[in-house]
């Protein structure tokens, strides 16, 4: 045998070892690929929707006036939301509206501070 511990096909542990680092490498980018893809073919959820105005969402958290929301706090938006999964993008996902995009400067009732 060779100082290259080999199995029947050749292929070396360091060979295998890298060829997964590859793939666990590659699992985060596709996950966003996926997720990018995903968000443009989502509709764009409208004021008209039903469960929008059960919870109060506005496409821009800037319009809300003073008071007129008892649960809002200046700065807050989708895009700082736990529950807005849209990463940088203008719009995308929200566990709350399923099916739906949301956009980044938006808010609802249903805000709560992202972690980190």
């Amino acid at each position: 045998m060779t100082t290259k511990q080999q199995n029947r096909r050749g292929v070396t542990r360091r060979d295998l070892l890298a060829g997964s680092a590859a793939t666990v490498a590659a699992i985060p980018l596709s996950a966003i690929a996926l997720r990018s893809a995903y968000a443009q073919d989502l509709a764009e959820l409208t004021g008209d929707d039903p469960a929008a105005q059960a919870l109060g969402y506005v496409a821009d958290a800037a319009s809300i006036a003073d008071g007129a929301e008892a649960t809002f706090k200046a700065g807050s938006n989708c895009a700082n939301c736990q529950l807005y999964t849209g990463g940088d993008a203008e719009q995308g996902p929200c566990s709350i509206f399923p099916g739906k995009a949301v956009s980044a400067k938006g808010w609802c009732r249903t805000w709560v501070q992202k972690a980190g």
